[in-house]
């Protein structure tokens, strides 16, 4: 089924958009930092992506950039967090309605993942200014 020219992209052709943005802002690290680190390695195939598949959410740097904390992104992208009282995380919003649950476990990764990242953004942000 063909896509109407209207419908934007899909999940997945945004996530490689928004990852070329990342690797934008790669090599801006990597002028300061030769030895540094990859922000495409921490981004690619880790928890922080997988969280945006899961959630069917665009990855977005620059909020990333500007929100310390993973729940503060995620309100900067539209998405609320509830803790569910059987112990997994709510994620829900996106304009269509959809609520997802994770684990306290997983989110608890993708907020280490997510603090680094963030340092590594905000960086690379304030080098280009």
């Amino acid at each position: 089924m063909s896509k109407n020219k209207g419908d934007g992209p899909g999940p997945v052709e945004t996530i490689d958009t928004e990852l070329k943005l990342v690797r934008t802002l790669d090599r801006l690290l990597k002028k300061r930092h030769p030895d540094g680190v990859s922000l495409i390695r921490a981004l690619e195939g880790g928890a922080v992506i997988s969280l945006h598949k899961q959630i069917r959410q665009s990855f977005n740097p620059h909020a990333c950039g500007n929100a310390r904390e993973l729940t503060e992104y995620l309100w900067h992208v539209g998405r609320t967090v509830t803790l569910e009282p059987g112990g997994g995380i709510t994620i829900a919003g996106g304009g269509n309605g959809e609520k997802f649950i994770l684990g306290r476990t997983f989110y608890r990764e993708v907020e280490a993942e997510y603090r680094i990242i963030h340092g590594l953004i905000a960086e690379a942000l304030t080098l280009n200014k």
